[in-house]
């Protein structure tokens, strides 16, 4: 590409964040179906994924979050780093 044409498209561009991706790590294993039992906003089906992974997405989230049995977590969805994941 032209410099004049990247100058070009630097200049219409917009861009907006859409998505934001953070990481987490417990530094311990936990059981998945037990979290489930004691808190309903988890999704769990052992048979997703070999029953390695579980979901968070409570009413008044804007993302949700992965659980892994491993104690790593990864949260998507929200639009900004300073957004609580709870209104």
């Amino acid at each position: 590409m032209g410099v004049a044409f990247l100058c070009l498209l630097e200049n219409t561009m917009k861009t907006s964040i859409v998505n934001v991706v953070a990481t987490a790590s417990l530094g311990q294993e936990f059981d998945l179906y037990d979290l489930k039992r004691f808190a309903p906003e988890v999704l769990y089906d052992s048979n997703t994924y070999g029953g390695r992974v579980a979901y968070l997405k409570a009413k008044g989230m804007e993302g949700r979050v992965s659980l892994f049995h491993s104690g790593k977590m990864i949260s998507v969805g929200t639009k900004s780093e300073k957004k609580p994941l709870w209104n």
